[in-house]
């Protein structure tokens, strides 16, 4: 068993037999005190530097585990729990925010998708779309649980991963870009992403690059998501998310980091496991984590985002309603002739 994992249960088990040696009023009493704390330091966690935040979020990692336990018990705590926590700000295992890029527009108006694109090109064309995505998020009215601010930088983009597939896929599209609209779903947790697929001029001539965008992928960062005690067995199956795996592998942070930051990546094979082996990992319970790794090993995720295709949840006719953007800067001269 992965270190991480052992370690997570080993926090769990301990908070969890504290909780079981109260007494039903004791228990209902440190509730109270596990949620007023909860939201105490997630109020905390933005104005603290890097050693302070990374004890926070091991006290909510903590607290967490005790409550999404006391949910479990009976349907009812939930409503409970949920009022309580109306209103905090989100907290991340991984603290990154979304970048937003300076655009060399000059690069822009250049690209001929007919000719090839040089790696410069293509790379501010994938930070526009990640940009414009970003804005188009803003225009919709995400509500976030930030304090200060209400923006895709705070937001954790959760139920939106359709409407950021549409938004970042729809221009490249207009193009003349070869495109994918993906949902991991068939290996997993429903998750709307895309892939493009980008002509880059090399030496050799010209090949195919193809680039993974998904602007949306916080939403499986957040700490009370990716606690251990949400293995508990219920009538359902239920997991940690992606982030409880990705925090297994040090590289696969970093990785994350990158994705965070961008919104997209190259799909490489090194890649595809960072990305996708976390997304697998959700479907295996607590006992069963020992054969991931054999098993996301006889996937063929080129052959999958290839040829399992979804259609798209939103069209430009709502977008254009709504007042969003899906045209590059002078688009004009951007079309290939």
């Amino acid at each position: 068993m992965n270190k991480y994992v052992k370690k997570e249960l080993d926090r769990a088990s301990k908070r969890i037999n504290l909780y079981e040696s109260m007494t039903d009023n004791e228990k209902e009493d440190f509730i109270k005190v596990l949620l007023n704390e909860i939201r105490d330091v997630s109020f905390e966690y933005y104005s603290s530097d890097d050693k302070q935040k990374e004890e926070i979020i091991d006290i909510l990692l903590d607290d967490y585990n005790i409550i999404i336990h006391y949910i479990k018990q009976a349907p009812g705590n939930y409503a409970k729990i949920y009022k309580s926590l109306i209103g905090i700000p989100y907290v991340y295992l991984i603290d990154q925010k979304p970048e937003t890029f300076d655009i060399n527009e000059d690069l822009l108006d250049s690209i001929n998708v007919d000719e090839g694109l040089t790696m410069e090109q293509a790379n501010e064309l994938l930070r526009w779309t990640s940009n414009n995505t970003r804005k188009n998020i803003n225009i919709c009215n995400i509500q976030s649980n930030h304090p200060e601010k209400n923006s895709y930088e705070n937001d954790s983009l959760g139920g939106v991963c359709g409407f950021s597939q549409f938004s970042s896929l729809y221009p490249l599209q207009q193009l003349g870009l070869k495109t994918t609209v993906n949902n991991t779903w068939s290996i997993s947790i429903s998750h709307a992403f895309g892939t493009v697929i980008i002509p880059i001029k090399t030496n050799e001539g010209i090949i195919e690059k193809q680039f993974v965008i998904d602007c949306t992928y916080r939403q499986f960062f957040l700490v009370d998501d990716n606690v251990i005690a949400q293995y508990e067995p219920t009538d359902h199956h239920y997991a940690p998310l992606p982030g409880f795996f990705v925090m297994q592998d040090e590289s696969n942070i970093e990785f994350a980091k990158e994705v965070l930051k961008n919104g997209f990546f190259e799909l490489t094979e090194e890649n595809i496991k960072y990305y996708f082996k976390p997304f697998f990992s959700f479907k295996y319970d607590l006992k069963d984590l020992d054969k991931i790794d054999e098993d996301f090993t006889k996937l063929d995720m080129i052959n999958i985002i290839n040829s399992e295709q979804e259609d798209f949840e939103y069209s430009k006719e709502e977008f254009d309603e709504w007042g969003m953007n899906l045209s590059l800067p002078n688009q004009e001269i951007s079309f290939t002739k």
